[in-house]
């Protein structure tokens, strides 16, 4: 099932942007820690 995707009005940008990035860093390191490599290709 894929992800759902927010319909953003406008891009990030700035502080959200830094945020927005380092959120999804995060996620896929907590797919790579838990061994659940399918998610991260």
């Amino acid at each position: 099932m894929p992800a759902k995707k927010k319909a953003n009005a406008k891009p990030l940008a700035g502080a959200a942007l830094v945020k927005e990035v380092c959120r999804r860093i995060r996620v896929a390191r907590s797919y790579w820690d838990a061994h659940n490599n399918r998610a991260c290709r």
